[in-house]
């Protein structure tokens, strides 16, 4: 659920003596009530999150925390649980009220995933922290992130959308990259359950056969014309991938040519 700036909430609502904006408003005091309860911090936080929400915000309640941006003042607040580092202030403990997410400053969306968000800067960068398991944070590592980390070759994005443990990006050429799990096929990659810790190219076929979202001649160009001469397994993976490759086994690499280059017959 998102609630952008310049979008009108619909109506006030009431719930004990607290008065929030909207459905949005809502949502976040029925979530922090029933973490919190209906005393002490939720009650506190959700006077704060009022005039928030009558400044003009954006509200993504897709996961399990709320995330706040005022749109004329481009600072960034969360608010909820903690253990995976998705506050990205630095730690792992949850909050009842707003904390500042280290070093980001000039972003103008926000996206909220399963256990990590992501936020879009104005440089057209995105940036991730929280969960990083599956990939999701972007940046070629598995590991979880307590600070927003640099999304691996993205500088041209006009949009990104967090999932439960995945993340998309849309660019300026309207193409899409996405990272993180891929359990069921969300990365679109044609891969099935191969995860991805580096943005992939979403239903195209394209050169960067290693994954790693670099087109290169020295690896994707030898990995092809290997696999276009008929080697197969380490003859054609030998010295041939990327330091982030997602895709370093044959197999991965002929089903990604099958699949989405419509290149059968290569060898088994």
């Amino acid at each position: 659920m998102s609630f952008q700036s310049g979008q009108h909430a619909p109506r006030s609502v009431r719930i004990g003596d607290i008065k929030l904006i909207g459905d949005c408003g809502e949502h976040i005091y029925s979530i922090y009530q029933r973490r919190f309860g209906s005393s002490g911090g939720a009650a506190g936080a959700a006077v704060r999150l009022r005039t928030a929400l009558r400044a003009g915000l954006y509200v993504d309640l897709s996961g399990r925390r709320a995330q706040l941006r005022a749109a004329h003042q481009r600072w960034r607040a969360v608010l909820g649980f903690g253990e995976s580092g998705q506050l990205g202030n630095g730690g792992m403990a949850s909050s009842s009220t707003p904390v500042a997410v280290s070093g980001i400053t000039t972003a103008t969306a926000v996206s909220a995933g399963g256990l990590h968000n992501c936020a879009l800067l104005a440089s057209g960068g995105v940036q991730c922290w929280g969960s990083g398991g599956n990939g999701q944070l972007g940046n070629g590592g598995t590991v979880d992130s307590s600070t927003p980390v640099a999304v691996f070759r993205i500088g041209n994005a006009t949009r990104v959308d967090a999932g439960e443990s995945h993340t998309c990006a849309r660019l300026t050429s309207s193409e899409v990259r996405c990272w993180g799990g891929n359990n069921f096929g969300q990365l679109g990659d044609g891969l099935g359950a191969l995860s991805a810790a580096v943005p992939q190219f979403v239903g195209t076929c394209t050169l960067d056969l290693d994954g790693d979202g670099i087109v290169s001649p020295t690896t994707d160009g030898l990995l092809l014309v290997r696999a276009l001469l008929g080697f197969s397994h380490n003859a054609v993976t030998a010295n041939a991938t990327g330091p982030n490759a997602q895709r370093n086994t044959w197999i991965a690499i002929k089903t990604h040519l099958q699949r989405k280059c419509g290149m059968p017959g290569l060898a088994p």
